[in-house]
């Protein structure tokens, strides 16, 4: 398989459907080279025939449109960023979510590898495409080139080895991730940041996790840890100086917001209560945007980006809070935008899986 089998898989899995004539006209190839590109691809049953261009207007024979086999191209994905519970998507090769499975788990190693080979269980058993691989999305700091795990601070993830362990008990092919880099890539690829080359990705969890992406690339760094904020000085409620990880966890949001009179019993509940516009629930979360706005000041100087791109949990607190960061923003800089992500908390399943088809796609072009 050549470079522009490749190319062809590509443009069917991210644009959808396509003639012949369309794929030459998209890749600047001739239709007799696409031709015989095609015929490979459907001999290796790895794209389809799908039925008539019913687009083309003019006169004369309609062409047949090609799609991608989407379920030769599928991936598992895990996101390990909940507490109380894992989550898990089969994805197929147009990000097209086939199967979920959640199951409880307490933040223990054990119960952790635990629940993840459950999922991969469950969502194996039965399925009659292929499974490229799977991606394991993780709130800890991670160097994927050796696929360990260098420091967690919300999940028991730094005693045992988790890649080893998992590798161990399945086939395929496992990739250990960092869940907000895999979130801002489910943002460039197919999200609310597909206009924009450089942004920077801040992602609300049971920690904050930030990625750099500039030129259309995550920036990565010496060890995988490029663009982490966790440790920037703001100010507390107190006036203290702390880093912004300290302010902005949820469970100290909700300390906080408990002290101010509020009433709610778990994060969800303060970001709904704040939605509400709940007294002490927007106080609260008010003062978290105005120290957050600060964070984004020194950021913006140091990565200049067009846009910051608020995911994870910060979703839940909807564009009420995004329109008070941005007035909190503007007085340093106007031509920087602030939005939400559009997957919010599924980023990290929808991008892990995602990376896990890309890599199988470039490893076909590799045979």
């Amino acid at each position: 398989m050549n470079y522009n089998h490749i190319r062809i898989i590509q443009l069917l899995r991210g644009s959808g459907s396509h003639s012949r004539a369309d794929i030459a006209r998209s890749l600047g190839l001739s239709r007799p080279s696409v031709s015989e590109l095609v015929d490979y691809l459907l001999g290796e049953d790895l794209i389809k025939e799908s039925g008539k261009d019913t687009s083309y207007s003019k006169g004369g024979k309609r062409g047949t449109l090609l799609d991608l086999c989407a379920n030769e191209f599928c991936s598992i994905s895990i996101d390990i960023g909940y507490e109380e519970k894992v989550l898990a998507v089969l994805l197929d090769g147009q990000n097209e979510v086939i199967k979920r499975f959640e199951q409880p788990m307490n933040n223990q190693y054990g119960d952790i590898v635990n629940a993840c080979l459950a999922a991969i269980t469950e969502l194996s058993s039965d399925f009659m495409g292929s499974i490229v691989g799977i991606a394991i999305n993780v709130s800890a700091m991670v160097n994927k080139q050796s696929n360990k795990i260098i420091y967690s601070s919300s999940f028991d993830l730094n005693t045992g080895n988790l890649y080893n362990d998992l590798k161990s008990a399945t086939s395929y092919p496992i990739y250990l991730w960092n869940r907000a880099r895999t979130a801002a890539y489910a943002e460039l690829d197919s999200g609310g940041a597909v206009n924009f080359k450089h942004f920077n990705f801040i992602s609300l969890g049971l920690s904050i996790g930030s990625v750099i992406i500039s030129n259309g690339q995550i920036i990565e760094g010496q060890n995988n840890l490029a663009g982490e904020i966790r440790t920037l000085p703001v100010h507390d409620e107190q006036g203290n100086i702390v880093n912004i990880e300290e302010l902005i966890n949820p469970s100290v949001l909700l300390n906080s917001a408990q002290a101010n009179g509020s009433a709610a019993t778990t994060p969800k509940q303060l970001y709904e209560d704040y939605c509400a516009q709940e007294s002490s629930a927007m106080k609260t979360i008010n003062y978290m945007g105005e120290q957050l706005a600060q964070a984004l000041k020194i950021l913006s100087s140091i990565t200049d980006p067009e846009a910051f791109v608020l995911g994870g949990r910060f979703k839940d607190l909807g564009p009420k809070f995004i329109a008070q960061l941005k007035q909190q923003f503007l007085s340093h800089s106007g031509d920087i935008d602030i939005i939400l992500s559009n997957y919010g908390s599924s980023g990290g399943c929808i991008g892990g899986g995602s990376l896990v088809i890309e890599n199988f796609i470039q490893q076909l072009g590799e045979e």
